[in-house]
C-alpha cells in the first residue's frame, strides 16, 4: 500500500505542495521578523556567536544578520512560489544543515543567555532547534521530490523573484537600521506599559558595580514576564544621588521624554541641538526628561557627550546596556512616555520638536497602528510587486499566443500552390500511395 501511495504522482504534487507552503510561510515570516529588527539581530548573533567561540565574526554581526533575514525571507518566497525549485530547495537543505546542529549546539551543550527577544521568532533555542529539524525533513523531501513542484510563474521570470525577495528584505533592514523598525517586535513597543517590566525590589548601592570603571551592571540581574509570555531582564533606573528611581520615572502621571542611550561611547551627536531644544521645551512646559544610559554619570565619557552636545543639561540616569538596546534600536532614541504607557517612539534622524501643549499635539498622541497591520501591510506592498511581474508574465504569453494565430490564421480557405501536407498523418488514397 505504501509503496501504491508513493508511485501516486497526484498524491505526490500534495505533498510536496504542502511542505512547501509550510516551509514557505515559516520562512517568511521569521526573515521578515528579522530584517525589521537588524539591531536586535545583531546582538543575538553576537550572543551565538560568543556561545560558540566564534568571538572573530562578532564584528561582523551586523551584516550576518541582515544577510541571515534576507535569505530566510528570499527562500521562504521561494519555496511558497515554488520558482527555482531546484536551487531553492538545495540552499534550504544547506542552510537547515548548518543551523540544525548549531541550534542543538547552543540549546543543549553551550546555552545563550541572552534576553534578546523579537516577538513572533521561537522562545527558546530548544524549541528552534526542533523547528529547524522538522524543516530540514520538510525541505529534503521537496528537494527529492522538487519535479512535482508545480509555479504559476515561467523560466522568463522566475529568476527574478530570488533577487527581488533579497533587494526587499535588505531594503527593510537598512531602513529600519538608520531609523527605527518599520514592525516593531521588541519587548518596548508602542502601547506597552514601562510597569510590566519593573520588579518590586529596590536597587542598592550594594547591588550596583561599574563595568571597567563607568559601565552600568546590575549584581544578580532581574526577569520579569512581559506580555507574549517572554523572560526578559527587569528594567531598573539608577541615580547616583538618588538610589533607584524606577518606580519614580515608571510611576508618574504625566509625560516624561526618555532620550536612551546604550552607551554614550557611541552616541550620535548629530541631532543635538533638536535635542537640546527639546529638552528646553519640556523643562518650560514641566514635563520631565531623562538621559537613560549604561554610561556613568559622572564618567570621563558623559562629561564628553555633554560637550559634544552642546553642553547638554538634561539628567543622566543608569541602566542596564541590554536593557536600553532593547528599548529602542537608535543610539540615541526617544521614547515619549504618558503614565507609564509607551505612546511615541524616535529614531535619532528625526527627533521631533513640539511647540504646544502634548495634550493637543497629534505627534505626541499614542501611536495605535497595531503591528499587525504593519506586517499585513508592508508584504501587501511586496505582493503587489510579485503580481506585477506574474501580469507581465502572462502578458507576454498572450502576445505571443496572439502572433502565432495571427500568423498561422486567417480565413482557413488555402490559395492555389498553398498549404502543407501533414504527412505522418496523410493516409494513402490510390494503390500506388499505399505501396
Amino acid at each position: 500500500m505504501f509503496k501504491a501511495l508513493v508511485k501516486n504522482r497526484k498524491l505526490k504534487i500534495a505533498i510536496v505542495t504542502v511542505c512547501r507552503l509550510l516551509l514557505g510561510i515559516s520562512f517568511v515570516i521569521f526573515g521578515f521578523f528579522r530584517a525589521c529588527n537588524p539591531v536586535t539581530g545583531a546582538e543575538m548573533v553576537n550572543d551565538y556567536l560568543a556561545a560558540a567561540n566564534m568571538t572573530f565574526f562578532q564584528p561582523l554581526s551586523t551584516l550576518l544578520a541582515i544577510t541571515f533575514a534576507a535569505a530566510e525571507f528570499a527562500i521562504g518566497i521561494c519555496s511558497l512560489l515554488g520558482t527555482n525549485i531546484r536551487k531553492t530547495s538545495l540552499l534550504t537543505v544547506m542552510l537547515l544543515g548548518f543551523l540544525t546542529p548549531f541550534s542543538f549546539y547552543t540549546a543543549y551543550v553551550s546555552p545563550v543567555t541572552s534576553n534578546h527577544h523579537i516577538v513572533g521568532l521561537p522562545s527558546s533555542d530548544s524549541a528552534s532547534f526542533w523547528l529547524y529539524l522538522f524543516s530540514l525533513v520538510t525541505a529534503i523531501l521537496i528537494f527529492f521530490w522538487r519535479e512535482y513542484s508545480k509555479t504559476v510563474f515561467s523560466a522568463r521570470t522566475e529568476w527574478a523573484i530570488g533577487p527581488i525577495s533579497l533587494a526587499f528584505s535588505i531594503c527593510v533592514s537598512l531602513f529600519s537600521y538608520v531609523k527605527l523598525p518599520m514592525v516593531d517586535l521588541s519587548p518596548y513597543r508602542t502601547g506597552v506599559s514601562l510597569k510590566h517590566f519593573i520588579t518590586e525590589e529596590q536597587l542598592t548601592e550594594a547591588d550596583v558595580e561599574w563595568r571597567r570603571g563607568e559601565l552600568f551592571k546590575v549584581k544578580g540581574k532581574k526577569d520579569v514576564i512581559v506580555p507574549k509570555g517572554k523572560t526578559t531582564t527587569a528594567l531598573q533606573i539608577y541615580s547616583e544621588s538618588k538610589g533607584d528611581i524606577t518606580r519614580d520615572i515608571v510611576g508618574y502621571n504625566g509625560y516624561t521624554f526618555l532620550l536612551v542611550s546604550e552607551d554614550l561611547r557611541g552616541a550620535s551627536t548629530a541631532a543635538r541641538r533638536e535635542i537640546n531644544d527639546l529638552y528646553d521645551y519640556a523643562r518650560d512646559n514641566n514635563y520631565r526628561f531623562y538621559c537613560l544610559t549604561a554610561t556613568k554619570a559622572g564618567s570621563n565619557t558623559a562629561e564628553e557627550y555633554c560637550v559634544e552636545s552642546g553642553g547638554a543639561e538634561y539628567p543622566i540616569v543608569n541602566a542596564d546596556k541590554r536593557v536600553l538596546n532593547n528599548m529602542i534600536q537608535s543610539n540615541p532614541g526617544l521614547i515619549l512616555v504618558k503614565d507609564g504607557v509607551i505612546f511615541r517612539k524616535w529614531s535619532n534622524f528625526n527627533i521631533p520638536t513640539f511647540e504646544g501643549k502634548l495634550e493637543e499635539d497629534e505627534n505626541a498622541s499614542l501611536q495605535t497602528l497595531s503591528m499587525r497591520r504593519k506586517f499585513f501591510s508592508l508584504l501587501g506592498d511586496f505582493a503587489i510587486i510579485l503580481i506585477i511581474i506574474l501580469a507581465l508574465d502572462k502578458f507576454i504569453d498572450l502576445v505571443k499566443w496572439l502572433w502565432k494565430k495571427t500568423k498561422g490564421g486567417g480565413t482557413g480557405e488555402k490559395e492555389p500552390g498553398e498549404g502543407t501536407t501533414d504527412t505522418a498523418n496523410a493516409q494513402p488514397t490510390t494503390e500506388r500511395d499505399k505501396q
